[in-house]
């Protein structure tokens, strides 16, 4: 697992590291605009590389199969060519291919074609249908003055769409690099951790403080945190406030619990994942201890309303 998450982490260490630019603030502001504007190019590259006129490639067979559409007639085909006789109209050529028996092409020529194995374009006006089995399959086609360039694949519209993929997944890589992992089965206990917090608010690289969490049965999870004062840590669900996981660097990583907040999320690393453990079920009780309260509180407002009304 180590090293299938290493490429996420290197690639988060060289985007963060990319953020330090002069410029990059503003780049990052703009990141969205960006995206958009390479998304935008690609597709337009894309449309005009598929306008561009190029010749299809097909095959002896393909033609014999009747596999070459109603509405292509520019074709670029390969195989043997000899010489035949001339005729009135100019030079005429036969072409041939092992992979196809009993098939040839009728090549029509106003100049002088390369004789042996050879490529050669044109327009194609021969039969279209399938050929049965033991038929000869005959086709025509007037050969191009010089051979027409194959088009190549659409590179720009790759690329583009390429940047616009690594733009959009840098956006959302970070260092240290955060990978989610199930909960441990640890139960509540009273203690007091030493964790290091890591506010990702201000920016994704922020530096971690040193800090005590204390936990107590029955009682809220408190963060004391180094040039601050103490502070309640609560969770507004238990399922999707928290995730546990790692903070992964190059050179190690420390168990995490990440806690979502509406301002954005804080990091809180352990020592150990007992302790991360620990914390995530103190904080779990207590999100799930107040939600019980406030449903029992829920009812008992409920039956004193009643108890009105029928009075």
């Amino acid at each position: 697992m180590t090293i299938l998450r290493f490429p996420l982490v290197a690639a988060g260490f060289v985007v963060e590291h990319l953020r330090r630019l002069p410029g990059a603030g503003w780049f990052a502001r703009r990141r969205d605009w960006f995206v958009a504007g390479l998304l935008l190019a690609s597709l337009l590259a894309f449309i005009l590389w598929g306008l561009q006129p190029t010749p299809q490639r097909v095959t002896l067979a393909d033609l014999r199969a009747g596999r070459l559409p109603a509405t292509s007639s520019w074709i670029i085909i390969s195989g043997e060519m000899v010489d035949e006789s001339p005729s009135a109209a100019g030079l005429v050529y036969r072409l041939t291919d092992g992979s196809a028996p009993n098939s040839w092409m009728l090549v029509h020529s106003e100049t002088t074609l390369t004789v042996g194995h050879t490529t050669v374009s044109g327009t194609y006006f021969g039969q279209r249908d399938l050929v049965p089995e033991g038929y000869a399959f005959i086709g025509q086609m007037h050969a191009d003055p010089v051979l027409a360039p194959e088009q190549p694949p659409p590179w720009i519209a790759l690329a583009l769409a390429a940047i616009c993929l690594l733009v959009g997944i840098a956006g959302r890589l970070s260092y240290p690099t955060f990978f989610s992992e199930p909960p441990g089965s640890a139960v509540p206990r009273t203690t007091t951790v030493t964790v290091s917090v890591r506010d990702t608010t201000p920016a994704p690289a922020a530096r971690p403080v040193r800090g005590k969490l204390r936990l107590q049965l029955g009682s809220p999870v408190t963060l004391r945190v180094e040039g601050a004062g103490e502070q309640l840590l609560r969770l507004h669900s238990a399922y999707t406030s928290a995730e546990l996981g790692e903070l992964r660097r190059l050179t190690g990583s420390q168990p995490t619990l990440r806690i979502h907040q509406p301002k954005g999320d804080i990091d809180i690393s352990f020592a150990s994942r007992d302790e991360r453990d620990a914390a995530f079920a103190a904080l779990a009780a207590d999100a799930e201890l107040r939600r019980a309260t406030a449903r029992a509180e829920r009812g008992h407002s409920t039956r004193v309303e009643e108890g009105t009304s029928d009075s």
